[in-house]
C-alpha cells in the first residue's frame, strides 16, 4: 500500500501550475503578446493584463499555460488565466534558491532578457523585487523554479 505521495509534477512547462493546492486565478485579456508564465502588469481595460513596462508597477500576477493552445503564447486580444494566489513554474534568467528574493523584469536588458520574466536580483534597476511571492525550489539559470504567489 503507498503511504504517500508527490504533489509536485514531475515534468514542468513554463506558467504550469505546480501544484494541487487552492489557487486564485482570473481570467484577463492580453493588451500584447504575453508568453505563459511570465509577469503581467494591468492593462489599460478593467480586463486586461501587459508585460511590466516601467518601474514601480503592482504585479498582477503569473500567466499560465493553457493545452488549449499549440503556441507558447497568447496573442493580442485573447484571454489568459493569471495566477494571483498559488504556485506556478517560470523560467527563471538566474540561479535561485529559496533563500532568494523574487524580482520581475521590467525593462529589456540583453538577448533573452525581456519584461516579465523572473529573477533573484534587481540587475541594474531593470527589476523591481516582488515581496507578496517566494521561491519554493532552487533552479540554475535558464531552468524552471516553483514560484509561490500570495498577491492580494
Amino acid at each position: 500500500m503507498q503511504t504517500s505521495y508527490n504533489d509536485q509534477m514531475a515534468i514542468a512547462l513554463e506558467g504550469q501550475l505546480a501544484d494541487l493546492q487552492p489557487k486564485a486565478i482570473g481570467g484577463y485579456a492580453a493588451e500584447v503578446e504575453v508568453p505563459f508564465g511570465v509577469g503581467v502588469i494591468q492593462g489599460t481595460g478593467d480586463k486586461q493584463c501587459k508585460l511590466p513596462g516601467a518601474t514601480g508597477f503592482k504585479l498582477l500576477g503569473v500567466t499560465t499555460h493553457s493545452h488549449a493552445r499549440e503556441i507558447d503564447a497568447v496573442t493580442k486580444d485573447d484571454m489568459v488565466n493569471v495566477l494571483r494566489q498559488g504556485a506556478v513554474y517560470v523560467r527563471v534568467e538566474e540561479a535561485v534558491t529559496p533563500a532568494s528574493k523574487v524580482f520581475v523584469r521590467h525593462t529589456a536588458n540583453g538577448a533573452g532578457k525581456v519584461p516579465g520574466q523572473f529573477r533573484a536580483s534587481i540587475d541594474t534597476d531593470k527589476a523591481d523585487e516582488i515581496t507578496n511571492a517566494r521561491w519554493r525550489t532552487s533552479a540554475a539559470a535558464g531552468g524552471l523554479a516553483i514560484l509561490e504567489l500570495n498577491l492580494p
